[in-house]
């Protein structure tokens, strides 16, 4: 369940689909929108060790998921100040760079950028000094079929110098033994020196962990927690070899190309990688690894998202627009049938 953004409910019905044909996972690695889909999950199994169709369709209906997705809003700031122009200058340079080829090589993290995550963000999370983005209760660990794995990121000083650290988030502690047992490496290392070798694994708050997950640069500011700078998962949005080493079978979907304007300069202006370079690596990956099962969701955007965003040109802004309650359900029906069709479309 990694990404999906505002149309994550898909991921939910792929689940079923694979539980429905005698192919219930073992484990789901849930990041960025993803997250929020792996914590449904996670909400799900805390009733029963084995979901239900209709248990997941219940949390995906609930007024605190709607809620939740209520409280992301835009700004009512100067748009091309905080957010258009700086994202102009980022493409700029990007493209620049290539031009030249010369690409731009971060080697640190300077701390105007860290202070800028949370200027230039179009996004945030209503009221959430008081109430957190995620609204359920925290998960009571139990025994169940299928364990969980989130990922983010933290912001990290070593030896007098910023560095992006993956986290690990799990509520199993047969998995969080597992996982203190393999000591994975962060293969997203390899692509910049702004990214730590190592994963750290958490045991923040789901509510926390969940937050941080789903924070993409200059869309939401990042959520500081005990004096941590958490952001998202998006600093590995395919963590496919991690899956891999976790699992003798792994369903995986192929990602669109990141869009060129907005999200590769950002990504690369923050994490210090091109996105679709390293997805590109994903998927060749994936290509060559028989213990890959391919999800088929190219066509994943024929899905509603659960709110709008529009771009305002007049603002130079984007303006979230979020549904009624009734329209909010149709929409999460129309994502899980997509997934469950994906799903049931997936040959062993």
């Amino acid at each position: 369940m990694a990404g999906g953004g505002l149309r994550f409910g898909y991921y939910l019905g792929i689940y079923q689909a694979l539980c429905d044909t005698g192919r219930r996972p073992d484990l789901v690695i849930g990041n960025c929108g993803g997250a929020m889909a792996t914590a449904l999950l996670l909400e799900a199994l805390s009733d029963s060790p084995e979901t239900s169709r209709q248990s997941l369709i219940t949390v995906m209906n609930s007024r605190l998921l709607y809620e939740s997705i209520g409280s992301i809003t835009d700004k009512r700031s100067d748009g091309y100040g905080q957010y258009l122009m700086p994202a102009l200058k980022r493409w700029c340079g990007y493209q620049l760079s290539h031009l030249l080829n010369r690409p731009i090589r971060h080697t640190h993290l300077t701390d105007k950028l860290i202070g800028n995550l949370t200027h230039h963000a179009i996004g945030h999370v209503d009221g959430e000094t008081h109430t957190p983005c995620w609204r359920f209760d925290e998960p009571i660990s139990r025994p169940s079929a299928t364990h969980v794995l989130i990922l983010a990121s933290q912001l990290n000083r070593i030896h007098a110098h910023h560095q992006w650290q993956g986290l690990l988030w799990t509520s199993n502690p047969l998995l969080w033994q597992a996982l203190e047992e393999l000591t994975p490496t962060n293969i997203m290392a390899r692509y910049s020196p702004l990214i730590c070798a190592d994963y750290h694994l958490t045991n923040l708050p789901l509510s926390v962990m969940v937050r941080a997950s789903i924070t993409d640069m200059y869309y939401l500011p990042p959520l500081c927690h005990d004096d941590r700078c958490l952001m998202g998962g998006v600093i590995d949005l395919t963590p496919i070899e991690l899956a891999c080493q976790l699992a003798d079978v792994v369903y995986a979907e192929p990602k669109s190309p990141f869009d060129r304007v907005l999200a590769e300069p950002a990504i690369h202006h923050v994490f210090g990688f091109s996105p679709n370079a390293r997805l590109q690596d994903v998927h060749d990956y994936m290509a060559n690894n028989p213990q890959i099962r391919h999800l088929d969701t190219k066509d994943y955007r024929r899905v509603r998202p659960l709110f709008d965003k529009k771009p305002s040109l007049g603002q130079g802004r984007i303006l979230a627009y979020h549904h009624d309650f009734t329209t909010f359900v149709q929409i999460t029906a129309e994502q899980f049938a997509y997934g469950y069709d994906v799903g049931l479309r997936c040959d062993e």
